[in-house]
């Protein structure tokens, strides 16, 4: 039950930082211009996906 619970917590927070970063992202798109927002965006999403999942790509 605790661990399902840490999954969920760790879940929740991974959502509601992503969702965050969205929304800062489309505020800075509209000062840095359409593209460089989404680039923003895209990257800061591989980030947190990189850091969320399990470090299978880690030496």
């Amino acid at each position: 039950m605790q661990r399902e619970k840490n999954g969920l917590f760790q879940l929740g927070v991974a959502i509601a930082s992503l969702g965050a970063v969205a929304y800062v992202a489309i505020i800075l798109a509209k000062f840095v211009g359409y593209f460089a927002g989404w680039a923003i965006l895209i990257g800061v999403i591989l980030m947190i996906v990189g850091l969320v999942t399990p470090g299978r790509n880690r030496y």
